[in-house]
């Protein structure tokens, strides 16, 4: 089953996305940890924001990117502990 996140935006709009292999790939480089670790908060908000700079849908570094979000979840997948 592959991971699928729903992302909450400040805004008030909402995203439903499926994690990639590549999105995958960068957070085990990052944390130097597998995806079934994933422990933190943080871990989860990573891997939303990298599989949305995959789609395409931002261009912004991580930060910026999270001052627009209100909540990361998964609807698929790992929980985090």
């Amino acid at each position: 089953m592959r991971p699928t996140l729903r992302i909450d935006l400040a805004d008030g709009t909402s995203a439903t996305i499926q994690v990639a292999a590549p999105d995958i790939i960068a957070f085990e480089r990052k944390f130097e940890i597998s995806l079934d670790k994933l422990e933190t908060y943080e871990h989860l908000c990573f891997l939303a924001y990298r599989a949305q700079v995959r789609l395409a849908v931002t261009t912004a570094d991580f930060d910026t990117w999270l001052n627009s979000v209100a909540f990361v979840e998964f609807i698929e997948g790992p929980k985090v502990s």
